[in-house]
């Protein structure tokens, strides 16, 4: 990926939180970035299968590709958001020279294409 024009569509990342109220039980919340331009490269030309709870499930997977940034610190808990659909990430991928950060990532269910 040479050209930034490749990084053409926009992406936010979803954060998971918990946090405790005044009874001790857990408050489970998601708060969303701002959205930052990527490259998505669809795998497999399409979308692919997975078996989950006994039944097949659609899988779409994918990379995303953005510019390096050192302030964003992402988790393979956190969700990426490309044009509505959520995708979990399913790895974080190195760049030594700290120039883009690479994402695998799957959207799975029955919404998935």
């Amino acid at each position: 990926m040479d050209s930034i024009g490749e990084l053409k569509w926009q992406i936010q990342f979803k954060t998971y939180s918990a946090s405790q109220d005044s009874s001790g039980d857990e408050i489970r919340s998601w708060s969303t970035g701002s959205a930052i331009f990527a490259a998505v490269e669809f795998k497999n030309s399409g979308s692919d299968e997975s078996v989950i709870a006994d039944r097949f499930a659609p899988q779409t997977k994918a990379v995303f590709t953005c510019r390096y940034d050192s302030v964003l610190t992402i988790q393979q808990s956190d969700i990426i958001v490309y044009q509505g659909d959520e995708y979990e990430i399913e790895s974080i991928l190195p760049n030594p020279e700290r120039t883009r950060m690479l994402f695998e990532a799957v959207r799975t269910g029955e919404d998935a294409p």
